[in-house]
């Protein structure tokens, strides 16, 4: 059995982890685990006066009390903004989700992409907000004119 140090996805609450660890080992960028620090994850100093580190039980409680609260549904609010999932957004927006998900992957060659956050491989969000500016930046007055 391989150690947890080695296995993505495995957050020991035991440890500390600097910014770029904990996104290597959850397979997403160093800048959305920075920008989760808006949405409340704490970032404890600096190591060496450079690396801001994440200790492993802060960033277990912060998912649990944002996203894996088992009666809370993707809907839900979190700082008073509406985060829906690839479904709730798919639905909203009256596309297939293989269309959002194409989007996040490829882009999007005829104008802008809904904005959206990745947790993980498996769990992207969307603000509501973010979905309606979307709309609003793909408003034409005929077939030929470009988006805005």
């Amino acid at each position: 059995m391989r150690d947890s140090e080695d296995v993505p996805g495995v957050i020991d609450p035991a440890c500390a982890y600097t910014v770029g660890e904990l996104a290597k080992r959850l397979r997403v960028t160093r800048d959305t685990v920075l920008s989760w620090k808006g949405l409340g994850l704490k970032l404890h100093g600096k190591a060496g006066g450079r690396v801001t580190l994440v200790i492993g039980a802060d960033f277990i409680q912060w998912c649990t009390e944002t996203y894996a609260k088992p009666h809370s549904r993707a809907s839900d609010t979190v700082g008073r903004q509406a985060w829906l999932t690839t479904g709730e957004a798919a639905a909203y927006l009256d596309v297939p989700i293989s269309t959002l998900e194409t989007w996040r992957s490829r882009g999007r060659p005829s104008g802008p992409v809904p904005v959206f956050v990745k947790l993980s491989s498996k769990r992207i969000r969307y603000l509501k907000r973010d979905l309606d500016t979307f709309l609003l930046a793909c408003r034409r007055e005929t077939t030929v004119q470009p988006a805005e």
